[in-house]
């Protein structure tokens, strides 16, 4: 039995890696999952990690009948093909997105808990010269933290995603 967490193992991201654009996002891809999961990626103008996150499946263009030559050259090195001439993409190279999607969404979720804790401790700074008022927003932030610990993907958390993400995207 394996354990999820070893897959998810951020340590081995560049602190920077949310921020990637065009080339360097490129040859992060290329170098954590492959070249031509880099080339599908900048044929598709899927350039940053934010629009990569947001991008449902990057490989579903490939079984669709598109009449477009590079699609079709990549579609024979990504793609099998049946005997009713479907396609179906590769499974490594699928779970490969998919994987990287999961660690770059833990990373944005680990970053969000040092914002939050970051947050809380210049709270906690501000709550030692306003007693009153700190009591009860201190508890209202605990109770609501304490609610999005324990609901792995809360409709909170996705919109937080969601809006670190358009952050990043604007910046």
């Amino acid at each position: 039995m394996y354990s999820k967490s070893f897959f998810l193992d951020t340590s081995r991201l560049p602190d920077d890696v949310l921020s990637y654009t065009d080339e360097v996002f490129y040859t992060f891809v290329e170098v954590h999952l492959g070249r031509i999961h880099a080339r599908l990626l900048s044929y598709l103008q899927i350039r940053s990690v934010p629009c990569f996150l947001l991008t449902e499946n990057p490989c579903e263009i490939l079984t669709l009948d598109i009449d477009d030559k590079v699609l079709e050259q990549m579609s024979q090195e990504i793609c099998i093909k049946l005997k009713n001439s479907q396609l179906i993409v590769k499974p490594g190279i699928e779970n490969g997105f998919k994987c990287l999607k999961n660690l770059l969404l833990k990373k944005i979720e680990e970053e969000m808990k040092k914002m939050k804790l970051k947050g809380k401790q210049q709270f906690m700074t501000f709550a030692n010269t306003t007693p009153v008022q700190s009591i009860a927003l201190s508890t209202s932030i605990s109770a609501s933290s304490t609610s999005l610990l324990t609901t792995p993907y809360s409709p909170s958390i996705i919109d937080e995603h969601r809006q670190y993400l358009l952050k990043l995207i604007h910046q």
